[in-house]
């Protein structure tokens, strides 16, 4: 089992699934190279691996996160400063 981000054109996650596992590819079609371009061919969007046991890409995103390509990690969203803040 292998956790996947789904993640829009401003870098912003919008969803994470679990999937197939990475190491796992005797199910993958033909032409695909890897279960992030297949998932991100199935559901229209950017896919990049992460780990719920935050040991790749820095930490376990969920929606509202960020992907840093720099970094090559996720990046927790702000705290709001207002303790009355939604």
């Amino acid at each position: 089992m292998a956790h996947y981000a789904l993640v829009n054109d401003d870098n912003l996650v919008t969803l994470v699934i679990t999937g197939r596992d990475e190491y796992d590819t005797d199910d993958l079609p033909d032409g695909i190279p890897d279960w992030e371009t297949y998932y991100g061919t199935m559901l229209g969007s950017n896919v990049i691996r992460c780990s719920y046991n935050a040991t790749i890409r820095g930490c376990y995103p969920g929606p509202g996160y960020t992907y840093d390509p720099d970094l090559d990690e996720f990046v927790a969203p702000p705290e709001p400063s207002d303790p009355e803040a939604p």
